[in-house]
């Protein structure tokens, strides 16, 4: 898995954070188009069988999502809800928005493309990679220092 870079004196904000702190309006309430990108949060562990992806994602259904992969990449995205949501709601202030995403991490050769599984619950999409069997267990060499 490829580590993601944060810059770290934006950590937590979205560029329509930013933007919202410097101008006092949203772009999509400057421009009156809905602008705004989101990327939730991923927290990704691995164990000595597999890699365990935990996508934040509340108040999606698991039919939002759509798993795939591409030229040793995973891609999660989902549809974008946003246009049927302001059709039904008139916000005064909306701070949190479940506009469609897409994040790509791409997948090493130690992994088994044809064992990935998902799952929905509580807010949370679970991703789970299992390792080649070659792979799995291997017993840490230790290299002595002449």
């Amino acid at each position: 898995m490829n580590a993601i870079k944060i810059n770290p004196l934006i950590r937590g904000k979205s560029f329509g954070n930013i933007v919202e702190e410097v101008l006092g309006s949203s772009i999509s309430g400057l421009t009156g188009e809905n602008f705004e990108v989101t990327s939730p949060a991923v927290n990704i562990s691995e164990s000595d069988e597999a890699y365990r992806l935990e996508v934040a994602a509340p108040g999606l259904v698991k039919t939002d999502f759509s798993i795939s992969i591409e030229n040793d990449q995973l891609i999660i995205a989902t549809t974008d809800k946003s246009a049927s949501d302001t059709k039904e709601n008139k916000w005064a202030k909306k701070e949190f928005d479940f506009s469609h995403f897409r994040r790509v991490f791409h997948l090493s050769e130690t992994v088994d493309k044809d064992t990935i599984s998902a799952s929905y619950e509580n807010g949370a999409l679970n991703i789970f990679i299992l390792k080649r069997q070659e792979i799995r267990g291997k017993e840490v060499q230790e290299i002595k220092i002449k």
